[in-house]
């Protein structure tokens, strides 16, 4: 869901790109260029994270890497909150 909506906003700064490309002021045009492209670079950016970190986390029932969204355990060497007495 979110890689969509990463690709989404991609597709979004392009358009800003390209509508601000056939603006006759000049800084207009170069605004445009500069919003779309940083919006293009910054959904391009995240979609490659959110991708690898998705290929990071499938591999972890494989004898893969860590992945923290399937470790259930709270922090090492920490006593339980609940067994303590006051």
């Amino acid at each position: 869901m979110k890689v969509a909506l990463l690709l989404i906003a991609m597709g979004f700064g392009f358009k800003i790109f390209a509508e601000a490309s056939t603006n006759a002021k000049k800084s207009i045009k170069n605004l445009g260029r500069l919003v779309g492209a940083f919006i293009m670079i910054v959904a391009l950016v995240g979609t490659v994270c959110k991708i690898g970190w998705i290929i990071k986390c499938s591999n972890y029932g494989k004898g893969g890497s860590f992945c923290p969204i399937h470790e259930k355990q709270g922090l090492v060497g920490h006593p339980d909150i609940t067994s303590l007495k006051r």
